[in-house]
């Protein structure tokens, strides 16, 4: 009686290649570690500046699959996943002397021999307590305040701050008008002011407050995030605590960096 063929470990090709991409971020994290649970794969990576922390879920490969993953080159594997068509490719894992594993085409046209890196050695690892809450959740109860971003919005800030040279942030809440506005660029050269039109949900304040923030991460966020109308991404923030956008299956969380210039309350423009 003929043996039968062990079925094939396969990767969702898109839903990879979009999950990497949103923890890369075009060069921020270069490394990560990857955790697959029956085909559940999730990241959670901080930078090396201590002031973004990326934490990302998605279904990535077939049930069969239950590994960890150290990925020291996430751009290469970008770059070759970028590459394929098909909706589905090959995975196997092999560990046995230089641990890596393999991606290629059912027609083994193109394959990738990707060598993994020690999750020791990952430098991107967000240290988490072992038992208690998951560290999104204590993400998402820091927040004060939610606010749905526009593509509209997206847009604009990307093209205006890719004009600057200073990429800081300056992002304020006014709370008698329940809006929040971004001012991009420092106070001694060209600035622009983004108001987002969307109305912010959360506990009433009777005074409103300012938060600066890494622009250059936060134009790297956007750049990732793949619209949906229906689940538009989401910004949520507090007083003097990091900042929160999300999209789908990923948040992403802003550290508020220090003062670099005396910022006046209100900027009259």
């Amino acid at each position: 009686m003929a043996k039968k063929k062990k079925k094939k470990s396969t990767i969702r090709t898109r839903n990879f290649l979009n999950m990497l991409k949103q923890v890369h971020l075009n060069g921020i994290l270069e490394e990560c570690i990857l955790k697959v649970k029956k085909g559940k794969g999730k990241i959670e990576a901080v930078d090396m500046t201590n002031s973004l922390i990326v934490i990302s879920k998605n279904s990535i490969m077939s049930k069969d699959v239950t590994t960890t993953l150290g990925l020291g080159n996430l751009e290469l594997l970008i770059k070759f996943l970028s590459t394929l068509e098909e909706d589905k490719v090959i995975f196997n894992e092999k560990k046995k002397d230089d641990y890596k594993f393999f991606i290629q085409r059912a027609d083994s046209r193109r394959k990738l021999e990707y060598l993994l890196t020690g999750t020791d050695l990952i430098a991107t690892k967000l240290e988490t307590e072992k038992k208690g809450r998951s560290t999104y959740k204590k993400m998402t109860e820091m927040m004060d305040y939610n606010v749905e971003l526009t593509s509209t919005f997206i847009k604009d800030f990307l093209s205006y701050i890719s004009l600057l040279k200073t990429k800081n942030v300056l992002m304020k809440y006014n709370p008698k008008k329940e809006k929040i506005s971004f001012v991009c660029g420092s106070s001694n050269e060209h600035r622009f002011r983004l108001t987002l039109s969307n109305s912010v949900e959360g506990i009433e304040e009777d005074k409103g407050f300012n938060i600066k923030i890494n622009g250059e991460y936060l134009s790297r966020i956007f750049s990732v995030i793949d619209f949906n109308e229906d689940e538009p991404p989401k910004l949520s923030f507090a007083d003097e605590k990091p900042i929160m956008v999300e999209d789908g299956k990923t948040a992403w969380a802003l550290i508020p960096i220090e003062e670099l210039e005396e910022e006046p309350d209100d900027i009259p423009f």
